[in-house]
């Protein structure tokens, strides 16, 4: 672990820095800056969370590591400072890093996310070593989900960003939408930056290959860590008749739609907060579920509800990258039930660890239910394996490790 003086904490304005190990990082690795755009506190936010958790366990690690952010409550203040994010949003403009911050003094910087306050502009013209994480579609995709009114929508990619604009497609308002598509219409749009590095990487194989459709073609497929240890034995004990869901509650995640289709027969906890968390709970009472609704929990109590559960259901309606929350099933061998269409159903159809369903046909859904109950212990094993094979902490770093030298070299 991080001893207490080992972990440095500096703010600049909305910029954030938190640094590990400096001076004293581990033999064979490079100095890492990492560099992400923090959303709202006010929405929950998985690449959030991802992010701040591979700074830990590089920094747990030994690794001479900085965290460099840029906090969206801090930045976009105000009517006036919202319109400004928006023009530089648009011009691919936005905030360089302040002078306080030397990004120099790292060998490699690693870019998660620049939306909507880090300068596209001032990244083309660093001169480091740069790999970026990729952990949604926004480069094609206003709200980086290819879902539009709770349904999935390809117009953007497939004719103009424009179409964005006239669906209101950003926080339901044309006006918040037309600085991104302005952006990605731009000669310094993030696709193209993307497509000017040497490597990107994504959490999925799956994801991968739709990005390969889309023309990034750089990217190498490195999955997110759980950050927990694998118990190596599949759950015989302590499980309980009930069903977990982990996740924001909104029409994206597809939370109303499996409430739609849910048997009456089967408990569901559904662990999370969001804008459609009252329309859940009309939907509970109106169709008599046995649904329990605890709200947003703290990691370790959703990993223990993980532990004791059937199986996790993952409905969302979004495309998905290759969710955080994967990684902490497999870590303790809760199988999955994923709704077709999104890419952890293609990567639980890849891996073995599930089954999946359709939200549009509830018999689809009962099918999958009773598949999860029939084979769940050939299933949990899977996913232990799966856990033991790409998802640890040591692999992580082995091919991140890897990935630095290749920019590096």
């Amino acid at each position: 672990m991080i001893g207490k003086d080992a972990l440095e904490k500096f703010e600049f304005g909305a910029w954030k820095v938190q640094r590990a190990n400096s001076g004293s990082g581990l033999p064979g690795w490079p100095r890492v800056g990492m560099l992400h755009s923090f959303y709202r506190s006010g929405t929950p936010s998985g690449e959030n969370v991802a992010v701040q958790s591979q700074f830990d366990m590089l920094a747990a690690h030994g690794v001479d590591v900085a965290l460099v952010g840029v906090y969206s409550d801090a930045a976009v203040s105000g009517v006036f400072q919202t319109l400004k994010t928006g023009v530089s949003v648009a011009r691919g403009t936005g905030l360089s890093s302040p002078v306080e911050i030397d990004i120099g003094a790292f060998d490699v910087l690693h870019v998660h996310n620049a939306f909507p306050n880090i300068s596209h502009r001032w990244l083309a013209q660093v001169r480091l070593p740069t790999v970026a994480t990729i952990h949604n579609y926004r480069a094609f995709c206003a709200v980086g989900t290819f879902t539009r009114d709770g349904e999935r929508c390809f117009e953007c990619a497939e004719n103009s960003p424009w179409k964005s604009v006239t669906h209101a497609c950003y926080r339901d308002s044309r006006i918040a939408t037309l600085p991104i598509a302005i952006q990605q219409s731009g000669s310094h749009s993030w696709a193209r930056y993307l497509q000017s590095l040497k490597v990107t990487i994504v959490p999925g194989e799956p994801m991968r290959g739709f990005l390969q459709d889309l023309g990034i073609r750089n990217s190498v497929t490195l999955p997110q860590p759980a950050g927990l240890k694998n118990n190596r034995e599949v759950p015989s004990l302590g499980l309980k008749d009930q069903w977990l869901f982990v996740g924001r509650l909104d029409r994206d995640k597809g939370i109303t739609d499996l409430l739609k289709v849910w048997p009456e027969s089967e408990k569901l906890v559904v662990v999370g907060s969001g804008p459609s968390e009252i329309e859940c709970v009309d939907l509970i009472a109106a169709r008599s579920l046995n649904v329990e609704m605890p709200g947003a929990q703290p990691r370790e109590v959703v990993v223990e509800r993980m532990s004791t559960s059937r199986g996790l259901v993952f409905p969302s309606k979004a495309l998905e990258g290759a969710p955080l929350v994967y990684g902490e099933a497999l870590s303790v061998g809760l199988p999955i039930l994923a709704a077709e269409g999104n890419v952890l159903a293609d990567q639980v159809n890849l891996d073995g660890t599930g089954a999946t369903f359709s939200l549009k046909d509830s018999y689809s859904l009962l099918s999958g239910i009773d598949l999860v109950k029939e084979q769940r212990e050939q299933f949990s094993r899977k996913c232990l394996e799966t856990h033991e094979s790409r998802y640890t902490t040591s692999q992580w770093l082995e091919g991140l490790l890897a990935v630095y030298k290749s920019v590096l070299n």
